[in-house]
């Protein structure tokens, strides 16, 4: 379920739950108007409002998590748009032609690729085993 689904499925259930709440007090409104006053009273005591706390409850968790992976977001941006940042200020860099610029990306893609090939290939089951065999 996504957070959305979550979201619209925790608001339907809070709807329901004030709607369910309306009804009881109107009905204790009526008692009331009858006279009854004791069952109105009794009425509107079992209302219980930690089912509405629960929700509300749920819907702030949800918010929470929302703001953090935001900020968090925010952060690698940062950290990012830093890294670019002490790229472009490093001497070499400005010396180089708009054509070797442009080729940039390009080749931060084949080092990242090669990186991540030779850490999967480091971390193999196959490397493990032919390291403890050395060791022994």
């Amino acid at each position: 379920m996504t957070k959305s689904e979550k979201k619209a499925m925790l608001i339907n259930k809070m709807q329901e739950e004030l709607d369910r709440r309306t009804e009881q007090e109107e009905e204790a409104i009526y008692l009331m108007e009858q006279g009854e006053f004791e069952r109105a009273n009794q009425l509107l005591k079992s209302i219980d409002d930690s089912v509405a706390k629960g929700i509300i409850d749920e819907l702030d968790g949800l918010e929470e998590k929302e703001t953090k992976e935001e900020e968090r977001e925010v952060d690698e941006k940062e950290e990012l748009r830093g890294i670019v940042t002490a790229i472009l200020e490093n001497e070499k860099v400005r010396h180089l032609s708009l054509k070797q610029i442009k080729l940039l990306p390009s080749w931060l893609n084949q080092e990242i690729s090669y990186r991540i090939q030779k850490y999967n290939n480091i971390t193999t089951f196959e490397d493990i085993h032919s390291l403890n065999d050395a060791n022994t």
